[in-house]
């Protein structure tokens, strides 16, 4: 006999417009599941005569509310995960801050080797002299710094102590290394700059500064030892119960094989408590193609999903692709990571394998670009019920932005972009930032959209993200005018993009996004009502419970 879990005293919001108040003649105050499917939604007497039996479990919610659980649309969880034991530079708002959090990793690095433990902030280098670590992580915004230029190698020896250090950027397009990193690396004043990337280079010597953007980054990331999948696995465990803590049942993510792995290795073990659907990498696409895999092949828990691939970099590191030249400059456009050609093939190339794209575009040039290559191949999209998705879309050229719905096109976007990049955006991009993060433009358009984080570039915290989308503030900045509020959605759509439109976006919306008799029993839980009360009160809200597929994965 299969238990049963029921939720009371509650206020449930079903998110489904065909059935937004199941018992029209009482509350709605509880939901049933039998197994991982939704049973009952209606009254909490209801519920209770369906939780009689032993085994059964009722969880009396005290007048808390009760979503569909909420997906991330667009996760690289695996760095998050890492992130979570590394250096993490997210928030720091001055260079001699971020040295001191490094200075402090390297102190426990060398803790570590002295004890002979290996930590789990570093990577043992077996190119390094001795026992040398790498001291990974990443998170620095120059942007929020007082000067806003980047920093250098040189400020990265003076804490090193002769460690590799390599540092991912917010944005992730960038790499701040020190001296040891490069020499490992190889890289040196005569490097030359790979396709797509680009080694910035001190203009009076020639010599590389540390920063490394989008592919040369590569350059050094790939002597860094990786981990194990044993690793991998342990840091997932710690990024999930951390996104279950904070309301999340499902994400999409954007990583290759060691994230793929380390989620199988979980799923064996029947330890994965988050459904995960996953992201081919484009680089892989052929691979994946010649052994007949295909979108769908899981199970609720872990499944393919799309193939990813970028046009272009991010505005955090001045690297997003565009129509016009960035602001101050005279004719610097940014960087192009993909032929328009390339483009073309992989597209037409991933829907003879059944895969949509999901392609990474912040620029004007880049989204029209993406649009452009996907109209090419329309018929054959919607022949085969594709649904193509542009991920971010954060700057659109007015005449584009109807182009997502006449060609179907999901835009996958990070409302928490549009507040943390506000003034970057204003900086670099000016008067054209009136159609950056064009949430509404793009509904108003006819446009599907689904909300995700990006995480780690943000907070995983999808509520973080809600806020964001109603409001345009920072919620550090409550006083603050909203950017641009003409493009402010409501809280009941806001809260769509991370349920039923993310479930849209997925293939899913027979079976998870609206809390609807016989669909997945995922829901998220929260101490306040998220779309009928005072937007400002969003970021007090707290998640209360989530459960994933009939159970508990977080309790407060």
């Amino acid at each position: 006999m299969t238990s049963r879990l029921g939720l009371v005293d509650g206020i449930v919001h079903t998110m489904d417009p065909q059935s937004p108040h199941p018992s029209p003649t009482a509350a709605t105050t509880a939901v049933v599941a039998e197994g991982d499917r939704i049973i009952y939604v209606g009254t909490d007497q209801g519920a209770r005569e369906l939780c009689g039996r032993a085994g059964d479990r009722l969880v009396d919610l005290a007048g808390a509310h009760i979503f569909p659980g909420f997906t991330d649309c667009h996760t690289h969880f695996l760095s998050f995960s890492w992130r979570l034991a590394q250096v993490d530079l997210d928030g720091v708002d001055a260079l001699d801050t971020a040295l001191a959090k490094v200075a402090e990793a390297v102190a426990a690095a060398g803790a570590a080797t002295t004890a002979g433990d290996g930590g789990t902030a570093s990577r043992v280098s077996a190119d390094a002299p001795g026992p040398r670590k790498w001291i990974t992580g990443g998170g620095f915004n120059k942007n929020a710094w007082a000067d806003g230029a980047f920093p250098s190698r040189f400020d990265l020896d003076s804490v090193s102590g002769g460690y590799p250090v390599a540092l991912h950027s917010k944005c992730g397009h960038a790499t701040w290394a020190n001296s040891e990193a490069l020499r490992l690396a190889g890289v040196g004043r005569d490097t030359p700059d790979p396709p797509g990337g680009a080694i910035d280079r001190d203009p009076a010597t020639g010599e590389p500064t540390g920063i490394l953007k989008e592919s040369a980054s590569g350059l050094v990331w790939r002597h860094v030892p990786p981990a194990g999948r044993d690793e991998n696995a342990q840091a997932l465990l710690k990024g999930q119960a951390e996104a279950n803590s904070l309301g999340l049942t499902c994400v999409h993510d954007c990583e290759g094989a060691e994230a793929f792995r380390g989620f199988q290795e979980l799923r064996r073990a029947g330890q994965l408590d988050l459904r995960v659907r996953m992201m081919v990498p484009a680089g892989n696409l052929e691979a994946a193609s010649t052994i007949g895999l295909e979108p769908g092949l899981g199970d609720d828990y872990l499944r393919l999903l799309g193939v990813k691939a970028f046009v272009d970099g991010a505005l955090g590191a001045q690297t997003a692709l565009m129509l016009e030249p960035y602001e101050g400059t005279k004719d610097y456009t940014g960087i192009a990571t993909i032929t328009p050609e390339t483009l073309d093939f992989l597209i037409g190339r991933a829907a003879a394998a059944r895969f949509a794209m999901a392609i990474h575009a912040i620029g004007d040039r880049a989204n029209r670009l993406s649009l452009d290559a996907f109209a090419k191949h329309q018929r054959v999209s919607r022949a085969g019920g594709l649904r193509q998705r542009i991920e971010h879309a954060q700057l659109l050229h007015p005449d584009d932005l109807g182009r997502f719905a006449e060609l179907g096109v999901i835009a996958s976007v990070q409302p928490l972009h549009a507040t943390s990049d506000r003034y970057t955006a204003d900086r670099h991009w000016g008067q054209r930032a009136r159609y950056a993060y064009p949430f509404r433009s793009l509904l108003d358009h006819g446009a599907r959209m689904c909300f995700g984080s990006d995480a780690p570039v943000e907070t995983i915290d999808p509520l973080a993200g809600v806020y964001a989308a109603v409001t345009r503030k920072r919620a550090n900045e409550p006083a603050s005018q909203p950017w641009y509020p003409e493009e402010r959605l409501s809280p009941m759509e806001a809260v769509a993009g991370y349920t039923s439109w993310a479930a849209y976006a997925a293939y899913e919306e027979g079976s998870r996004g609206t809390i609807t008799l016989g669909k997945l029993a995922d829901f998220s839980v929260f101490d306040r009502d998220l779309v009928g009360g005072d937007p400002d009160d969003i970021p007090r809200a707290r998640p209360v419970l989530t459960v994933v597929g009939g159970r508990v994965v977080y309790q407060r």
